[in-house]
C-alpha cells in the first residue's frame, strides 16, 4: 500500500485523468468568472492528485479498481 492509501487507479485511467485534469485547468485559466474559475482549478487538482497518487477515494467508496 503506498502512502496515499490502496492503489485502485491503472495506468489507462491515470492518463485519461491526467488529459481531463489538463483541460480543465485551461478551462480555468480561460473562464472570466472568479467562482467558475475556482471551481474549474479545484477540480482540476483534485483530478490531477488521483491520477499522480494512483488511488481515488471515490473508487474505493464504490469498490472499484481499474488497476487490477
Amino acid at each position: 500500500m503506498s502512502k496515499y492509501g490502496k492503489k485502485n487507479v491503472g495506468e489507462e485511467d491515470r492518463k485519461v485523468r491526467y488529459g481531463v485534469a489538463g483541460a480543465l485547468a485551461l478551462a480555468g485559466l480561460a473562464v472570466k468568472g472568479k467562482g467558475a474559475k475556482v471551481g474549474l482549478l479545484g477540480a482540476a487538482a483534485g483530478i490531477g492528485a488521483t491520477a499522480y497518487a494512483g488511488s481515488c477515494p471515490i473508487y474505493s467508496f464504490l469498490g472499484v479498481n481499474s488497476a487490477a
